[in-house]
């Protein structure tokens, strides 16, 4: 008999610990509903983290388009070199289209202008050709391309960085002078 009732324990002890973390989303973090839930009203701090903490686990084009420009605002005034939370940010962000998309960029390159160096040392831990869509659409749309050069060209002066991202770095400069 007590074996009986150890077994039953368990079970329910599994199905409740199984329930709780299907409810509570422990490791992915709010769902698309709920974001767009959010994004409905004014998006408080506490609210916030938690959208840039899903940031990894979400497709922002899946959310509706009025509050993908909502949310895209709220994130260009945030800090996103904490972490990976900009890599994060470029990963959810890559099936915009339209009017979010250039929202999108515009973000970006604010986050740029607040500091390049830190911003393109961060991006280098991209893949080459996400990386360079960013830099390219800089180049085209916000920044002179010598600026933008020089900019590459400090980091691999200055920055610790190794051959791979060395090679990186100048396959999009010569990209970038090319596309003159």
């Amino acid at each position: 008999m007590r074996k009986v009732t150890n077994i039953i324990f368990f079970f329910l002890l599994t199905i409740t610990i199984f329930y709780f973390y299907n409810n509570f989303d422990i490791k992915k973090g709010l769902t698309i509903d709920e974001i767009n839930k959010i994004a409905a009203s004014r998006i408080n701090k506490t609210e916030g983290e938690k959208i840039l903490n899903s940031l990894k686990n979400i497709d922002l084009s899946r959310l509706d388009i009025d509050k993908q420009e909502s949310i895209l605002k709220f994130i260009g005034d945030q800090n996103l070199f904490e972490g990976n939370r900009l890599k994060d940010f470029i990963n959810s962000s890559k099936k915009l289209e339209g009017i979010s998309k250039e929202l999108y960029y515009k973000v970006l390159y604010g986050i740029y202008t607040k500091n390049p160096s830190e911003f393109l040392k961060k991006v280098l831990y991209l893949n080459t050709d996400d990386m360079g869509k960013i830099l390219k659409a800089f180049s085209d749309k916000y920044i002179e391309k010598p600026k933008l050069i020089s900019d590459l060209q400090d980091i691999l002066k200055n920055g610790k960085l190794n051959k791979e991202q060395k090679d990186k770095i100048n396959k999009i400069i010569h990209e970038i002078k090319n596309s003159y």
